[in-house]
Parts: C-alpha cells; structure tokens; sequence
C-alpha cells in the first residue's frame, strides 16, 4: 500500500503545476481519493479557499492557548499521534499535560 509520501511523490512527478502550487497539489491528492469537483469548484478552490494546513495551524494555536478544547479522548488520540510521528522522526518527546 502506498504511503502518502509515495502518493504526493507521484503527484509531484506528473508536474511543475503541482509542485509549484500547494492548492492544485492537495486538489489532485483528493482527486485521487474520489473527491471530484466542478471546474467551476476546482477554480474556486484554488482562488479563494484557505489551506487545510492553515485553518489547522490556527486549531492548534487557540487550543494550545488553552481555548476551545476538544474532548479529552480527542485530546489523547492526538497526543498518541503526535509521540509516534516524533518517535518514527527520531524527535525526543515532551509530553503535556493533558497526556
């Protein structure tokens, strides 16, 4: 089974388009998962929708400023997620609190 890094590799390969532009990048990954947009909705997207990696930042940010948490078993979950990501990375892990 092909990993995400392999599946965004072979995006890159297939060109500059997608290797030049974050936005056409992640729409061809959903594309290949099913996701099948309008023209008029592919063009909308890139032009005026903010990043998935944005809005994400700014989750993280407000919750790790302590506001607008989600539920602790989310909260784990992530936590768990986070430490192995770091571990396969050879990161040394400092848990928080809510671990």
């Amino acid at each position: 089974m092909a990993t995400t890094k392999d599946k965004v590799e072979h995006i890159l390969k297939q060109g500059q388009v997608y290797r030049d532009n974050d936005e056409e990048l992640v729409l061809k990954y959903w594309e290949m998962q099913g996701l099948h947009l309008s023209e008029t909705q592919k063009s909308t997207f890139i032009s005026k929708c903010t990043g998935a990696e944005d809005i994400v930042r700014q989750r993280r940010i407000i919750q790790g400023e302590g506001r607008l948490l989600a539920t602790e078993g989310v909260r784990k979950g992530r936590s768990k997620k986070a430490k192995r990501y770091q571990e396969t990375k050879g990161y040394y892990y400092v848990p928080r609190e809510e671990d």
